[in-house]
């Protein structure tokens, strides 16, 4: 296996030493599997994701594998290395869940635009909920598997291969909705995305159902030309 640098981008509101100490993925950063990640944290982060994880996209070494997630994710017992290895070797993006096709208005990885619920049995990957000590496994389909939507709590890829496409995140999209624009993006560019099985725990499952989630569903599905589907999820 060649060797290759591993760096991890992410943003917080929190200061830097509440970072290290309140959340999971600064607890995780600390312990000595993960010491191989390059860790560029944005401390007291008040910009869309989209800024800081473009800017590690544009000054990447060549060669890089670059990690997008959010702050509250451990990053399991193992070093990614050999993982992200193996799941870019076959696919150009990646993320631990996603939805193997994608429908006209559709405002989530998981959820089906017509009846408003959980799209199975199209859905592929897996993600623990809670944290580290106390977590419940939510699968939600085969992994790993070829999707065309991926959720954005996670997602690698080789910078080499972003900048070459130029797949980049829009800064429209300050923190939903975004994973769903950078899918279609790599898709239209020719990228392949798919789910790998990565041991993460994750200590929220989200609260979308906002005026600044609203505002972004409008913005997304003016971007892509999906009319004005307003249905929230019952």
């Amino acid at each position: 296996m060649s060797p290759q640098v591993l760096q991890l981008i992410a943003a917080t509101r929190l200061e830097e030493a509440a970072f290290w100490s309140d959340t999971l993925l600064g607890c995780s950063l600390r312990q000595p599997q993960h010491r191989e990640l390059l860790a560029r944290i944005q401390f007291t982060n008040h910009q869309p994701l989209a800024v800081g994880y473009n800017a590690a996209i544009e000054t990447a070494l060549a060669g890089s594998v670059l990690v997008f997630c959010h702050d509250d994710i451990d990053l399991g017992p193992e070093p990614l290395g050999p993982q992200l290895h193996a799941a870019l070797a076959r696919f150009d993006l990646v993320g631990v869940a996603g939805n193997l096709r994608h429908q006209r208005g559709q405002i989530g990885w998981w959820r089906d635009p017509h009846s408003g619920g959980w799209d199975q049995p199209f859905l592929s990957g897996a993600i623990r909920h809670g944290t580290p000590d106390r977590s419940r496994l939510d699968v939600f389909g085969p992994a790993p598997m070829p999707v065309q939507l991926l959720d954005g709590v996670f997602l690698a890829a080789r910078a080499d291969t972003l900048r070459r496409s130029g797949v980049r995140f829009d800064p429209c999209f300050a923190f939903h909705f975004y994973d769903l624009d950078l899918s279609r993006s790599a898709r239209r560019a020719g990228l392949s995305l798919g789910t790998w099985p990565l041991p993460l725990v994750h200590a929220s499952v989200g609260k979308p159902w906002g005026e600044i989630w609203l505002k972004s569903k409008q913005a997304y599905l003016r971007k892509w030309e999906e009319g004005s589907e307003t249905g929230k999820p019952t």
